[in-house]
């Protein structure tokens, strides 16, 4: 138990003094990609795995349009163990290209959450998640 709660402490100060930066990518149905929404969604679906899609070309009057595409994957796991409790990982893949200015964003993601039942009769949950990746920011000067 002592161990668990250093463990805590220090994954709880690790994520408050590390800062983070960060901009939205630009989908208009954002919810259509629920792990770049929130990684405590992982695994949060009415089925055993989801699998998503999603992709957006904007402001085409540009000479080069805005384009970003996603991808992602998620599973429950221990689905007997767990009885009415939900653990689920899932992997996300990002690219944005932005414009003239070759902008590029390329997010490659894994995620994991547990979802707690709150009640026996309840369909109400509490979830915790986490999500670890590599991100790539670049910027093209040739034309």
């Amino acid at each position: 138990m002592v161990a668990f709660l250093r463990i805590s402490l220090i994954l709880i100060l690790a994520s408050v003094l590390t800062p983070i930066f960060g901009q939205d990518i630009h989908f208009s149905q954002f919810y259509a990609s629920p792990l770049n929404l929130n990684p405590a969604l992982t695994g949060y679906s009415e089925g055993d795995y989801r699998v998503a899609g999603i992709y957006r070309n904007q402001w085409n009057t540009v000479t080069t349009p805005y384009v970003t595409y996603g991808a992602s994957y998620d599973m429950r796991l221990l689905k007997n163990k767990l009885k009415k409790d939900v653990f689920g990982v899932g992997g996300s893949f990002v690219s944005d290209r932005s414009g003239n200015g070759k902008i590029g964003l390329m997010s490659m993601m894994v995620s994991a959450a547990y979802h707690k039942q709150l009640g026996k009769k309840t369909e109400q949950y509490l979830g915790l998640g986490v999500q670890l990746g590599y991100v790539q920011r670049s910027l093209s000067y040739e034309s």
